[in-house]
């Protein structure tokens, strides 16, 4: 029997498989009592990615945004290669996450419900088993030897948002496009279930990110309202960029960090790492030293670390060619809203997502999240637009039309 792309990314079974497939709880690799798990779930990644890329060079129609994402990756791949990187595990990883999102943009396309639906409740019960982790072993199953990291069962407490952050926005868009009790009580949970992993998780990066993104929602409703909140975030972000990575900004606000979120003023060392980083981007501005997915390239003493901040990550990594990439990607979904007509106000909280993760990159850097490549695809989707003097949006065509 032939299976067409639709078939596919019509089949629930399938996105709950691949959903599950990118989303592997960290705890699987790291725990000997799961090692069979572990097994399983590494051929069910391997065979998800196959189809995956199987079925997208199939279907003709691929949304711009891919393009962007793939230059993205490329240039990742070719400054790791140009210096001699580990470009194995570099291409595996950005093959995953080239894949992943291939799967996003498909399944956006195919039955954007579906999967918000299905995407939503696959997270939202590795969500709920993760809390319960926290809770149950507030020292962490696992305690990782290099860094000395707390494992729970999806991540370490500062991971936890690369995963709440998609559950919470895809719970949202959930309830956008089918308002009714039963989703407005998932929605309600959801809240219930990220608040206390933020605050039992005891990331302050994590949390002042989740309150953030609650601020937001308080201004969805009104567009012009959120279009100025927006703006003040971008400012803020660029500001507090520059204030605090060159100019170290927080040592005046030292009192506040230390009592309110428990944290030093170097920010947990990140200050340090920043001035390495910086050095090393002088030294190499063009093609960076290439991507270190496992250690990271940051040298103080004999520890690597990753650079904590997203812009010089990118930076250290693949210099002025990757930095331009990924700006590219942040510039084609800023031109696809200002030249469309949004038909369905859920996009608004896909850009809130969005406005997050940059937020969250001040101090942290989500190169590979799937989460944060996920919203931009979604961010792109002609589900919520339709092009000025164009057809309708799909939202406008199968959601609105339908209900009249």
């Amino acid at each position: 029997m032939k299976i067409s792309v639709s078939d596919l990314y019509n089949s629930k079974i399938f996105l709950i498989l691949t959903m599950l497939a990118f989303y592997k709880p960290g705890i699987f690799n790291y725990l000997s009592q799961f090692k069979m798990v572990n097994l399983v779930y590494n051929i069910l990644q391997i065979a998800i990615v196959i189809i995956i890329l199987i079925f997208s060079f199939i279907s003709k129609k691929k949304s711009k945004i891919i393009t962007n994402i793939s230059v993205f990756y490329c240039a990742l791949l070719i400054c790791t290669i140009i210096n001699n990187g580990k470009t194995f595990s570099v291409l595996k990883t950005l093959l995953y996450l080239w894949a992943f999102v291939l799967f996003v943009d498909q399944a956006m396309q195919k039955n954007a419900k579906l999967f918000v639906k299905v995407g939503h409740g696959v997270l939202g019960v590795l969500a709920l088993i993760n809390l319960i982790s926290v809770v149950a072993c507030p020292n962490g199953l696992f305690v990782t030897e290099y860094y000395h990291n707390k494992f729970y069962f999806m991540n370490t407490k500062n991971g936890f948002i690369g995963f709440i952050l998609p559950f919470v926005i895809l719970g949202l868009l959930n309830y956008n496009i089918e308002k009714n009790v039963k989703n407005m009580c998932y929605l309600i949970f959801d809240f219930f279930i990220a608040f206390f992993t933020m605050v039992l998780g005891d990331s302050s990066t994590g949390l002042l990110t989740f309150i953030i993104l609650m601020v937001q929602i308080l201004f969805v409703c009104n567009k012009k309202a959120f279009t100025k909140i927006a703006k003040i975030f971008i400012y803020l972000l660029i500001i507090f960029t520059i204030g605090i990575v060159f100019f170290r900004i927080q040592y005046y606000f030292s009192n506040i960090i230390e009592e309110i979120f428990h944290k030093s003023a170097d920010l947990s060392m990140r200050t340090e790492i920043w001035d390495v980083a910086i050095k090393m981007i002088k030294k190499r501005p063009i093609s960076g030293f290439g991507w270190d997915i496992n250690n990271g390239n940051i040298l103080i003493g004999s520890t690597y670390y990753y650079s904590h901040n997203m812009l010089l990550e990118i930076m250290v990594s693949g210099g002025i060619l990757a930095l331009m990439a990924f700006l590219g990607i942040y510039m084609r979904i800023f031109n696809k809203i200002k030249n469309s007509k949004i038909t369905c106000n859920g996009i608004w909280y896909v850009l809130m997502g969005l406005i997050c993760y940059t937020i969250l990159a001040i101090t942290e850097a989500p190169l590979a999240s799937y989460g944060f490549y996920m919203l931009f695809v979604i961010a792109y989707s002609d589900y919520f637009y339709k092009e000025e003097g164009g057809e309708k949006g799909f939202y406008e065509k199968n959601i609105i039309g339908k209900s009249r």
